[in-house]
C-alpha cells in the first residue's frame, strides 16, 4: 500500500505544482511584457528607434485613446514628452498614470524620481519677472485705489459745501434777503457789470494722469484731451506731467 502511494505521489505533486504556477497572477514584468508585444506598441518603439519622435508620440497617444489602461504606453510616451519635447506637464501626467496602473512596479522609486525631476524642470522654466498682464493688473489696482481716495475727498468736499449752503440760507432768511436759490431780477442782472471769469487751474499731484485729472474736474476721464490741448505749451506729450505743475482747466 505504501509503495503504491509513493509511486503515484510524486507525479501528483508535480502536476499540482504546475497547476499552481499556471494559476499564479501575472506580475508587473509579465504585464509590461505582454503590453510591449502588442503590435501597436512594437510599431511605436520602432518609430522611436528611428528617431521619428512625433510619429512615436502620435502612435502611443492613439493606443491610449483606444485603451487608457495600457500602462506601458503611458510610461513610454511620458519619457518622450520629458526627454524630447520638454513638455513636463504631460510627462508628469503619464508617469503618474503608469504608477496608478502599476502600483507594485519594481522601478516605482525611479519613476517617482522622473516625475519629481520633471516638476523641478517645469518650475525652472517659469519666468522670473511678472508678465505684462500681471504688471497691468497691479497698475489698475493702484489707479482704483487713487480713484477711491479722490471719491472720498469729493464726498467730504460736497458735505462741506452743503453745510455752507445751509448756513448761508439760514442767514439770508433771518436777514429777510432773498436766498441764492431765488432768481435775481432781470434789471439788476443787466445793470451789474460783467466781470470776466478767472481761468481755473489745477496743480498736479503725485500719481496724477490727465485721465485722472479729467475725472476729478469734469467727472469724465475721457475729456483728458481737452486739458492736454489747453496746455500744449507746457506739455510735450500726455505723459509729460510733473508734480507741482499748474495746468489750465477749460470750462
Amino acid at each position: 500500500m505504501r509503495s503504491w502511494l509513493s509511486f503515484y505521489s510524486l507525479p501528483l505533486l508535480l502536476f499540482c505544482g504546475l497547476l499552481l504556477v499556471g494559476c499564479r497572477p501575472a506580475g508587473v514584468r509579465d504585464l509590461d511584457a505582454m503590453e510591449e508585444d502588442d503590435p501597436r506598441m512594437v510599431r511605436a518603439l520602432q518609430m522611436r528607434r528611428a528617431q521619428n519622435i512625433d510619429g512615436a508620440i502620435e502612435e502611443y497617444e492613439g493606443i491610449l485613446d483606444n485603451d487608457p489602461r495600457m500602462a506601458r504606453a503611458h510610461l513610454q510616451v511620458g519619457l518622450l514628452y520629458d526627454e524630447y519635447r520638454q513638455d513636463y506637464i504631460r510627462a508628469i501626467y503619464h508617469y503618474r498614470r503608469y504608477l496608478e496602473l502599476r502600483p507594485d512596479a519594481e522601478k516605482r522609486d525611479l519613476i517617482e524620481d522622473l516625475a519629481r525631476h520633471a516638476a523641478l524642470s517645469y518650475a525652472a522654466s517659469l519666468p522670473d519677472r511678472p508678465s505684462a498682464a500681471i504688471a497691468e493688473i497691479a497698475g489698475l489696482k493702484t489707479q482704483i485705489a487713487g480713484l477711491e481716495r479722490d471719491l472720498q475727498e469729493a464726498q467730504r468736499r460736497i458735505g462741506e459745501l452743503n453745510e455752507a449752503l445751509r448756513r448761508h440760507r439760514e442767514r439770508a432768511e433771518s436777514a429777510g434777503r432773498p436766498t441764492a436759490t431765488q432768481p435775481e431780477p432781470a434789471e439788476a442782472a443787466a445793470a451789474r457789470p460783467t466781470v470776466p471769469a478767472e481761468p481755473e487751474t489745477y496743480t498736479v499731484r503725485s500719481g496724477d494722469t490727465l485721465s485722472r485729472i479729467a475725472q476729478r474736474v469734469y467727472n469724465d476721464g475721457s475729456r483728458w484731451k481737452v486739458i492736454y490741448d489747453a496746455n500744449r505749451d507746457i506739455l510735450k506729450n500726455p505723459q509729460d506731467l510733473q508734480v507741482g505743475q499748474t495746468l489750465r482747466i477749460p470750462r
